[in-house]
């Protein structure tokens, strides 16, 4: 019995974090990136993706997106992120992805901002 409780014990361990080394800042930052460190990129870089929407606060300490990604001539990966700050500074994200019928096309008064049809 003891040997049990002893094997259900969860044990907590505080891993340090790494600097992050992607962003999706710029592509010239992408193309530093590539020569200044080991990340691998597949495709075409930061292009495949497209904003849809994009809201945040720094004050309040969230922010929400939804991105979009034509697999073919007729359907959409969009992905919805979620992040927010909780009391002790660090961050709470979540991420959702669906594939939906339609195309992307982009906006006629906002370059890089995308809309699904």
């Amino acid at each position: 019995m003891k040997e049990d409780q002893q094997s259900k014990q969860i044990i907590k361990k505080e891993v340090p974090l790494k600097k992050k080394t992607v962003s999706n800042v710029s592509n010239k930052q992408i193309s530093d990136e590539k020569e200044n460190n080991d990340v691998v990129f597949l495709g075409n870089g930061s292009n495949n993706w497209r904003l849809l929407c994009k809201a945040y606060s720094k004050n309040e300490g969230w922010m929400k997106s939804t991105k979009a990604l034509q697999l073919n001539a007729s359907d959409v990966l969009v992905q919805v992120s979620t992040q927010q700050r909780n009391s002790d500074g660090t961050y709470c994200i979540s991420e959702a992805v669906t594939t939906v019928k339609g195309n992307l096309h982009e906006s006629s008064t906002e370059k890089g901002i995308y809309f699904l049809s």
